[in-house]
């Protein structure tokens, strides 16, 4: 089984970038993420070229450059990234569920009342699909 995935920080500086405006190529990227951070053109390059070796970018050839979009969106993400942890501890299901539980709490009453809810639907969608 793949690590998990993980980003550094610049990183997901330009997936947040990415996810906002696709379609660019590291030219864009840098004038937008590397200026901010003060970071080299090449170094905003490399970036975007290890998020393509780890499937995070798609990118077509576009004249002398590559232009580069997201291969899943924002969600789609972080439900991978999600997954990928829950799978790396798979003889832990009841912590994972108590840490989800947990996180939901501390975040107040409305996002535990959004899990419940989230629950509930996905039981109804079970029961109607076996139906």
């Amino acid at each position: 089984m793949p690590p998990p995935i993980t980003l550094g920080d610049l990183e997901r500086a330009v997936m947040d970038h990415l996810w906002e405006v696709s379609d660019v190529d590291v030219k864009a990227v840098w004038k937008v993420v590397g200026r901010r951070r003060k970071v080299s053109h090449n170094t905003i390059q490399s970036t975007m070229d290890r998020l393509f070796k780890k499937g995070l970018l798609d990118r077509d050839k576009v004249s002398h450059a590559f232009v580069y979009r997201p291969s899943l969106s924002r969600a789609e993400f972080r439900a991978r990234v999600i997954r990928d942890v829950a799978e790396s501890v798979s003889d832990a299901e009841t912590e994972i569920l108590a840490a989800f539980v947990d996180v939901a709490a501390d975040a107040g009453t409305d996002t535990l009342e959004k899990l419940e809810a989230m629950i509930a639907e996905r039981r109804a969608r079970e029961t109607q699909e076996t139906e």
